[in-house]
């Protein structure tokens, strides 16, 4: 979670403006991050509201060449999520530095260096 130095002033603004026919002008890191979190909870809520779906008839453009299509994706993706030495188990070991996820955690400790590299 990180908020920009922009967020932060706004916030701060919108805590004044509510205080201010309070007559209370003290701006605590509480009610900063009360506001931040608030909008933050707002934004992602919006980013969230999902179209309805719809049917392919509804759509009328769906054929079996476009499932094949996105089955054989399918199909890479897992192969690519696959551990690069037993394919058996999926790739959940990051090697340092260069951040590849190659291998399972019963293949990763035998390995040195990364298999890729």
């Amino acid at each position: 979670m990180g908020f920009t130095s922009h967020q932060v002033v706004d916030a701060v603004r919108e805590i004044q403006r509510l205080n201010s026919g309070e007559g209370g002008t003290d701006v605590s890191a509480t009610d900063i991050m009360t506001v931040l979190l608030r909008e933050d909870h707002h934004q992602t809520t919006e980013a969230l509201n999902v179209p309805e779906t719809r049917t392919a008839e509804e759509i009328g453009g769906a054929t079996f060449d476009d499932t094949d299509l996105i089955l054989e994706e399918n199909r890479q993706l897992q192969e690519q999520r696959q551990c690069k030495v037993c394919r058996e188990f999926d790739s959940t070991v990051a090697f340092l530095p260069c951040g590849h996820i190659v291998c399972c955690t019963d293949c990763a400790p035998a390995m040195r260096k990364c298999p890729v590299c």
